[in-house]
């Protein structure tokens, strides 16, 4: 298992290190962040106004 700092909203963060199975340490990328970054979904509950009678 290879141990990778990560401080990233991403759903292979877990306690500051990258969780995911297959991650490497990418050199030399243009890309800024994390190439395998995938942001958790929010959930919005939605509530119906109140009536009042």
């Amino acid at each position: 298992m290879t141990i990778i700092p990560c401080n990233e909203n991403c759903v292979y963060q877990s306690d500051g290190y990258c969780k995911l199975e297959s991650a490497s340490i990418v050199t030399d990328c243009t890309v800024s962040g994390c190439m395998h970054k995938i942001e958790p979904h929010t959930t919005v509950i939605r509530q119906e106004p109140q009536r009042h009678l």
